[in-house]
């Protein structure tokens, strides 16, 4: 809440690139209200207290919300590799409406990845070995699952590895020409000097 309202009330902060974290902390701030409280009433019977089906819908909510917070992180990492690596195509590709759309999108990509799970392929439900309503523990809910974490976290993780990367060797890159142009001005300075 509080990156929200920061970014909300300081001009400054109010560039796209911020969008994304505003989409970050929107889908950290569901996980920590629907999936959270409901984790420790499971917790705290030990079972599921509540409806079959809302217990589905939590679960059903906290996959999507915890799916757009990886995706908010690759979509951050994008961003700055674009800005940084890229320079010149930022501008273009992050206008203010492409940058609403693209945060729509992560939203859409979430919902897309849990959907042969939502159309009823797998199941939500209670889990009663962590306790939580998420997947529910049957095979088609497990090949599910298996196929959602390639997509979302290897092929995410994988992605944000490469934009880092480059990005640190873009920044390695322009040390060493800052470094050596400021080699450069202290021995034309010097040679002046002796003159």
């Amino acid at each position: 809440m509080l990156t929200i309202i920061a970014i909300l009330c300081t001009n400054k902060l109010q560039i796209t690139a911020n969008y994304f974290l505003v989409n970050l902390a929107i889908s950290d701030i569901i996980v920590c209200l629907i999936a959270e409280p409901f984790y420790m009433l499971a917790l705290y019977h030990r079972k599921w207290p509540l409806s079959k089906e809302f217990c589905a819908a939590v679960g059903a909510i906290s996959a999507i919300s915890m799916g757009a917070s990886v995706l908010n992180l690759l979509a951050i990492s994008l961003n700055r590799y674009i800005c940084i690596v890229k320079n010149m195509y930022y501008a273009k590709l992050y206008s203010n409406r492409r940058t609403v759309l693209y945060c729509v999108a992560v939203w859409i990509a979430s919902l897309i990845s849990v959907s042969p799970t939502i159309a009823g392929v797998g199941e939500f439900g209670f889990n009663k070995y962590f306790l939580v309503c998420g997947y529910a523990m049957t095979e088609e809910t497990w090949k599910c699952q298996v196929g959602e974490m390639v997509v979302k976290f290897i092929v995410a993780i994988s992605t944000i590895f490469f934009c880092y990367f480059k990005i640190l060797k873009e920044v390695c890159k322009s040390s060493c020409r800052s470094n050596k142009h400021k080699g450069s001005d202290t021995s034309q300075r010097k040679l002046s000097g002796n003159e």
